[in-house]
């Protein structure tokens, strides 16, 4: 099947318009008088929500004076095509559908897109000269910020954690935005850590309130339960890819479906009911698919694990395994407690300080983080695992070792890569990928 016929079907197209659509986001919030939060993380997001803000992860928007308006112009045809025809006409390229864009063209653009975007951004830090932020992710963020300080937020959001190289680049964040909202989280078996971080939350609420006017407490308890919602969508589309018989699509196309999913939950596209309800769509025509007999057989397809893919990672790495019948997967979000509950009832400061704990706590030591990288690559079956080795990264990057001597004794091949900058050693991250598959198939 082609892109067209794998994504038209599954919500895909309503998600894309919604990620891309940043400038209009910005401009209602500015037009009900909302503030906006830059954040990097899908953390607090409930309270935020819960008075006249958004969060926003600064990266989706387009840097300054450029826009995705071609892209949007495209995926908006699109949808009026689907809308006026129906998806199978419009899946198979018929009558006007095939006039108004070439679909595969317009799936194909996203990720383009989004990492072209990237690495203007990437490039905006380096060329900043204040500071030489090691991490692709971290440069990626304060690029953002550096470009769209001054006429975008209101705001930013920052954490303060066991990585040297975030607590750095947040640091000169707080130098860089009209205002800085600072919080610190501990590890949790450091006495009296609850009570500090219950502090710093009660803090955050504070500064939130006189940014964005008062917290509204029945909201929070209503965006709790949404946002507990998205969370079990998204476990439940990890789990789905779990099936060692079909899956609902190719590798090429399910690249373009799971990097879009990730990229829409660090600030649930500023329109949480909107993702909820496209994610249950979405999950409900994939398993259509496959309960129709319109899956992609896997018996000779190969499932990879990359770790870790926050700290950035090459698309091309996905379009050389997908070149070769191999999936990719990522869901850092799930390794660091990001998809789990948080409390619906009761204090919601406390709620929220189990949470941001259990966050920190997931990634605090490196034999807690790799039980749970082993965790998942036994429920979900993996054939091997691309250990992602980002330049700076000393946090993560240390577990690589015992991640090794894990995976021996199970029997589940690694390899290492290395990751700078998107377009960087190509070559060689296409031969260490390729030496996985070879070994795997053996």
């Amino acid at each position: 099947m082609s892109l067209t016929e794998d994504l038209l079907s599954t919500g895909f197209m309503n998600l894309s318009l919604k990620y891309f659509s940043t400038n209009k986001q910005i401009k209602k919030a500015k037009r009900r008088k909302y503030k906006i939060i830059a954040t990097m993380f899908p953390i607090l997001n409930e309270i935020i929500y819960a008075t006249k803000a958004i969060p926003l992860f600064l990266p989706r928007l387009p840097v300054s004076n450029e826009k995705y308006d071609d892209l949007s112009r495209m995926l908006s045809g699109t949808k009026l095509a689907e809308d006026l025809l129906g998806k199978n006409i419009l899946s198979k390229g018929l009558g006007v559908a095939s006039k108004v864009v070439s679909l595969d063209s317009v799936i194909l653009n996203q990720l383009d897109e989004v990492y072209q975007n990237y690495k203007k951004y990437v490039a905006i830090c380096e060329q900043s000269n204040k500071y030489h932020i090691p991490c692709f992710g971290t440069k990626l963020f304060y690029g953002a910020i550096l470009d769209h300080s001054k006429d975008v937020i209101d705001a930013n959001l920052s954490f303060g954690t066991r990585c040297m190289s975030l607590n750095k680049s947040f640091e000169l964040i707080s130098h860089s935005v009209p205002r800085d909202i600072f919080i610190d989280i501990p590890e949790n078996k450091k006495p009296h850590s609850k009570e500090y971080v219950y502090e710093q939350i009660s803090n955050f609420a504070a500064s939130l309130e006189e940014l964005a006017g008062p917290i509204d407490e029945e909201k929070i308890v209503r965006y709790t339960k949404l946002l507990n919602n998205i969370k079990d969508l998204y476990k439940e589309f990890y789990q789905l890819f779990s099936r060692n018989d079909y899956l609902p699509m190719s590798p090429k196309s399910f690249q373009h479906l799971f990097s879009l999913v990730n990229l829409s939950y660090v600030d649930l596209l500023d329109a949480p009911k909107y993702l909820n309800r496209n994610l249950k769509r979405l999950l409900r025509d994939l398993n259509e698919k496959i309960n129709q007999g319109n899956g992609y057989d896997i018996s000779n397809s190969l499932k990879l694990l990359l770790l870790p893919s926050f700290g950035g990672y090459d698309g091309e790495l996905c379009d050389f395994a997908a070149e070769n019948d191999a999936y990719v997967f990522f869901s850092d979000w799930w390794f660091w407690q990001m998809l789990e509950h948080v409390k619906e009832s009761g204090d919601w400061i406390e709620n929220q300080t189990e949470f941001c704990l259990n966050v920190e706590q997931s990634w605090a030591y490196s034999e807690s983080l790799v039980d749970q990288w082993i965790e998942m690559i036994k429920k979900i079956g993996f054939d091997g695992v691309i250990f992602n080795d980002i330049t700076g990264c000393n946090a993560i990057s240390a577990a690589e070792f015992h991640l090794r001597e894990r995976l021996r004794n199970i029997g589940v091949p690694m390899v290492t890569t290395t990751f700078n900058n998107i377009g960087e050693n190509l070559e060689q991250l296409k031969t260490r990928i390729m030496a996985l598959i070879e070994t795997i198939r053996e």
